[in-house]
């Protein structure tokens, strides 16, 4: 109930950044859209344009690229406002404004991954959907119908923020705990680094973006990064916030 206080006040906290998420939602855009049609002419138009088309192939392809979609759409927005929430609140002195309140320091934790993650994860999913539906119509329908499978969907739409969900808990202990700037790194570089391994994993034929095996390995990656913050809890206390400041 207390993190859910914390939560709806992060969430007010972002709609007064109604100009920074603009510029943000602009990027993803561009970004999706550059990545989708990549994927859409290079690799799904040139197998449609088949003899006979390979269904498995081009389900593989379109699950990498909502993957890809619900990825960067997520990613990009927790990322850039947990360090804009982090850095503005730690400077005028909302965090410690919080800590003089009932709430603890875990409550405030969670409320704040939540309140960056929420967003984000609306996002992510209305993106992914777009992609879903303009990919078929453009692409698959005319040749061969729409196509779509269950884990596909389940990857995007729930392994994908259960990934971010993780990470933002992490980097919401690293940057309450410590500097925003340490943990907006360790966000950013995770964000490339992961999404190219598992392209290229996708692309080399290890695995297929609309299989089940995808599925688990990002839910490994998310459970993985999990242990991270349960490991480190012990450490968000609300003197260490207060230095940190």
């Amino acid at each position: 109930m207390r993190s859910r206080t914390v939560v709806a006040f992060g969430l007010r906290q972002n709609v007064r950044l109604r100009g920074d998420a603009l510029v943000i939602v602009a990027i993803i855009l561009v970004s999706v859209s550059g990545l989708a049609a990549l994927v859409g002419f290079e690799f799904i138009g040139a197998e449609v344009s088949a003899v006979s088309p390979d269904r498995d192939l081009l389900e593989n392809y379109l699950g990498l690229v909502l993957y890809v979609t619900g990825f960067i759409s997520v990613g990009i927005y927790t990322n850039v406002f947990a360090f804009i929430s982090m850095s503005r609140e730690k400077s005028c002195g909302s965090i410690q404004a919080l800590l003089a309140t009932p709430l603890k320091p875990v409550h405030i934790w969670v409320g704040k991954s939540l309140s960056v993650l929420i967003p984000g994860v609306v996002l992510g999913a209305v993106m992914t959907l777009a992609a879903l539906a303009v990919v078929n119509e453009l692409f698959l329908v005319p040749h061969v119908g729409f196509l779509v499978n269950a884990w596909m969907i389940v990857t995007s739409l729930f392994a994908v923020p259960l990934i971010f969900l993780a990470l933002t808990l992490m980097t919401h202990l690293v940057g309450l705990s410590g500097k925003p700037a340490t943990a907006n790194v360790i966000a950013q570089l995770f964000l490339p680094v992961t999404l190219m391994v598992m392209m290229n994993l996708v692309f080399h034929g290890v695995l297929s973006a609309s299989s089940p095996w995808f599925l688990l390995v990002n839910l490994s990656i998310a459970a993985t990064i999990g242990l991270v913050p349960l490991g480190l809890r012990s450490r968000l206390t609300a003197e260490r916030i207060v230095l940190s400041q």
